[in-house]
């Protein structure tokens, strides 16, 4: 599964003029172009209401047979990056608020419905979660054990027990070192105590 945020955030030009978000769109272009035989390939949107109101930007199943040389798994892969990429030019990416939490809830909802073998869960997301019922703006004024505390009695941490988590492109921009590494910390303990394996945590993409 892949979340892809679309929230106003991750809109902002970097110096090489490009957005935070056009780079997470061309990542999962290169991620759907390696995809394994075999793969459920969900694709959900982050927005201001990800749980309320889900939004799957695409839903595919890649076959098991990948062909004597490839061949079969290679089309199968080209017509995913054509039909993700047909989808991004019409996908609204203006949403005021962040709502991360509630796209975790439903990744939680669609991996269990699956119950396949091996669940991965890939985020493009600057992981600024920000959402009337639970924000990380202040992160620096707010000690992590109540922030955890609200979060445990609102049920707001889903079971992702052994999902592989991994979190790209989460970008930097106005923001100070000091509060990277503390969102970081905050997400990296929010997937342990998820059940989930988190595998990377990175600024880059790729």
């Amino acid at each position: 599964m892949i979340l892809v945020d679309l929230s106003k955030s991750v809109d902002v030009k970097g110096p090489d003029g490009a957005t935070p978000y056009q780079r997470n769109l061309a990542a999962v272009s290169s991620l759907l172009a390696k995809v394994p035989a075999g793969s459920q390939v969900t694709i959900v949107g982050i927005t201001d209401h990800s749980f309320a109101q889900p939004d799957i930007l695409l839903s595919a199943r890649v076959g098991t047979d990948a062909g004597f040389f490839n061949e079969k798994l290679s089309s199968a892969r080209q017509v995913l990056v054509r039909a993700w990429r047909s989808r991004c030019r019409h996908l609204q990416h203006d949403f005021q608020h962040t709502d991360i939490l509630g796209a975790l809830l439903l990744a939680a909802q669609i991996f269990h419905r699956s119950q396949v073998g091996q669940n991965q869960l890939v985020i493009f997301s600057d992981m600024r979660q920000s959402s009337p019922q639970f924000s990380l703006d202040n992160l620096e004024s707010v000690l992590l054990d109540d922030a955890f505390l609200k979060l445990e009695n609102e049920e707001l941490i889903p079971e992702l027990n052994g999902v592989e988590v991994r979190v790209k492109g989460v970008d930097n921009v106005g923001k100070k070192v000091t509060q990277w590494k503390m969102l970081k910390r905050f997400w990296v303990r929010y997937f342990e105590k998820a059940g989930a394996v988190a595998r990377i945590y990175s600024i880059l993409t790729d």
